[in-house]
């Protein structure tokens, strides 16, 4: 069972539904829901798949929301935890501010921060205290504070695991983040 969290400041002004946090090829991932206002859990491609999600008006557009995933089964929006339906997950190469790697359909359109992947299930207290000493067992920690021109984000856990940035302005998207630096997606 994994964790994924990150910081979002998800726009209002995109033209897609779905804004992709991450996503895989199996076609499993984390995205908002802008018309619902909502953290959706996705696995599956679009004939067979399964959505999970959290109340409608629970992510707040324009403004930093914390998001995580726990083994598919609780979404936690700024603390705040959610209990969902299982999904499978799945251990392929992930995209960072799509969807799935490779459709573009459902890009990011906003921010992106200090998006870390553990390896176990972490507890409300611990996701609540995600801004403190780093948890044990983080396996990836990208904290997406490169500057203009950074090809790449570097993996701060220490496991390897260098992200290469596709699709990304490397001169104009490194931008004021919640934490230091973000990625700044157009959708």
């Amino acid at each position: 069972t994994r964790t994924i969290t990150a910081w979002i400041f998800p726009r209002s002004g995109g033209a897609d539904t779905w804004y992709g946090i991450m996503g895989n090829q199996n076609g499993q991932s984390l995205r908002v829901n802008k018309t619902n206002r909502r953290l959706e859990l996705r696995a599956g491609d679009a004939g067979g798949g399964q959505t999970s999600w959290t109340p409608d008006n629970t992510i707040t557009l324009d403004a930093w929301n914390h998001v995580a995933s726990v083994g598919g089964t609780r979404l936690y929006i700024n603390g705040t935890p959610y209990t969902i339906s299982r999904t499978p997950e799945g251990s392929t190469d992930i995209a960072i501010g799509r969807g799935d790697p490779g459709n573009s359909t459902s890009d990011f359109y906003g921010l992106i921060d200090d998006v870390r992947i553990y390896d176990r299930a972490l507890t409300q207290a611990e996701i609540q205290g995600i801004m403190s000493p780093p948890i044990p067992d983080l396996v990836a920690h990208w904290k997406l504070d490169e500057t203009a021109g950074a090809t790449s984000a570097l993996n701060s856990a220490g496991s390897g695991n260098t992200g290469v940035l596709t699709n990304v302005n490397t001169a104009t998207s490194w931008v004021s983040g919640k934490i230091g630096n973000a990625l700044d997606f157009d959708g």
